[in-house]
């Protein structure tokens, strides 16, 4: 089975993003604490709950965004099924996809299946809608 790659840039952006979050933290953190005068109790503890909050949106950011790589779509986790213009359904895996052209010739609708449960979804009564679907799955990396 094969993994997206289309995902790694978002992920390298939120991971660069929260760094970036806990960095600017810990330096207002640090300049906070070493200039105890020019604030007043309550303001000190405005900041550090202010800070708190920061530091905790940070750390959801990088739980979210490693829970996000742990649960990228594989490739064989559904089946893509047609609707033929003879009225039966033909069911492909999507290494044994055929061809767009091909297809486009004998295709009149599309479902997807999930290969965690029985449950189908219909996408599409015409082709128009299966380009549409295979457009997403190229923005999201999952199709070269």
């Amino acid at each position: 089975m094969k993994k997206c790659g289309g995902c790694l840039p978002v992920v390298a952006a939120s991971l660069f993003l929260a760094l970036a979050m806990s960095a600017l933290g810990i330096w207002f953190l640090i300049y906070l604490l070493s200039h105890p005068g020019d604030f007043s109790e309550s303001e000190h503890q405005e900041f550090f709950l202010g800070l708190l909050m920061y530091f905790g949106a940070a750390a959801l950011l990088i739980y979210s965004t490693l829970q996000s790589m742990g649960n990228q779509v594989e490739y064989d986790d559904f089946s893509l099924i047609f609707r033929l213009r003879r009225g039966e359904e033909r069911v492909f895996s999507w290494n044994e996809l055929p061809q767009k052209a091909q297809l486009r010739r004998v295709a009149t609708g599309l479902k997807i299946r999930f290969a965690d449960d029985e449950r189908e979804c219909f996408l599409s009564s015409t082709m128009y809608g299966f380009r549409k679907f295979l457009r997403v799955l190229r923005d999201r990396g999952l199709v070269p």
